[in-house]
């Protein structure tokens, strides 16, 4: 890796640990104020858990890029071209079947489905068909 590249990584990771810190803090501010103190702790717990899967990917795209997985180099601002492909055509994938999925849970509370729970179910089958959509678009290509 030339020294230009690993700069470069640098400042994208402070970049990214920044912004995201910032964001993590505004959120469970937010949160703290407005929201149940439970909701506070859960976006504090998950935020801190994305910090560190990105920093754990970011070590491996700079340490052994040919090692790391391409969901690491695209997760770390890494992607060569296919790693590139292969995030755009599994987005396609959500941003196709989010549509219909969203009008369905949007028909079933205004029908009196209970809203958090249509919503979180909806929520964990987007984040589900993303990882499925990326792992088959990954091995495929």
């Amino acid at each position: 890796m030339s020294t230009k590249t690993e700069s470069s990584l640098l400042v994208r990771a402070i970049s990214g640990f920044l912004g995201g810190a910032f964001a993590i803090v505004t959120l469970v501010l937010v949160l703290h104020a407005y929201g149940p103190a439970s909701m506070a702790k859960g976006a504090a717990a998950g935020g801190a858990a994305m910090m560190l899967v990105f920093f754990v990917a970011l070590w491996r795209a700079a340490r052994r890029p040919q090692r790391a997985s391409s969901f690491e180099r695209t997760f770390a601002g890494t992607p060569d071209e296919r790693d590139q492909r292969v995030a755009t055509e599994s987005a396609a994938v959500v941003g196709v079947a989010a549509i219909p999925t969203v009008s369905i849970a949007a028909v079933a509370v205004a029908i009196g489905a209970p809203t958090m729970p249509t919503f979180a179910i909806l929520m964990y089958f987007l984040i589900a068909l993303a990882t499925v959509s990326f792992i088959i678009t990954a091995r495929r290509n």
